[in-house]
């Protein structure tokens, strides 16, 4: 509810026509409620197709998001954008992907590099979620090796920081 509330209040503040918007992931609450309180505004609201949208595991390619990001970036006037899905094609891909850092600031160094080409002089919000380590095992959002060794990584976690603090 917090990034709901607070994209919207930048949408409310925000000095422009129109926003370029780019969602966290494909899920309703990320994409389409953001969607539909912007509908409510006089904002023309720029996102995302859904066919670049990921799918739970399946990322989408971060060079396609790139290009579509680069093409629609001049014509704003602001962006919200999430960088989990600018830099590695939704949230749950940046949960799981072993691309380098070479790589992944590579395409955030594209971004701005397409921002920059754009001469566009909008305002941008980037927003970021702070990774978790869950406490079980499984692999639903999480790397493979969660299966098995989830929960012995979070207890390791948990008490390697207990220990440090007390």
């Amino acid at each position: 509810m917090k990034a709901l509330f607070f994209t919207s209040a930048i949408l409310a503040t925000a000095l422009a026509d129109s926003l370029l918007f780019v969602p966290l992931d494909e899920r309703f609450t990320t994409r389409v409620a953001f969607l539909n309180m912007a509908s409510i505004t006089n904002y023309e609201i720029v996102s995302m197709p859904e066919s670049l949208l990921p799918s739970l595991k399946k990322s989408s390619p971060p060079t396609d998001i790139v290009s579509w990001f680069s093409q629609q970036i001049g014509p704003t006037d602001g962006a919200v954008l999430s960088l989990e899905m600018l830099l590695y094609g939704g949230l749950i891909s940046s949960r799981i992907s072993n691309d380098t850092t070479e790589e992944v600031t590579k395409r955030f160094d594209n971004i701005v590099a397409a921002w920059e080409a754009s001469g566009s002089r909008s305002q941008m919000y980037g927003s970021q979620v702070v990774m978790r380590i869950p406490s079980y095992n499984g692999d639903f959002e999480e790397p493979w090796f969660w299966q098995n060794y989830g929960e012995a990584i979070f207890n390791y976690s948990f008490y390697t920081d207990k220990y440090r603090n007390t």
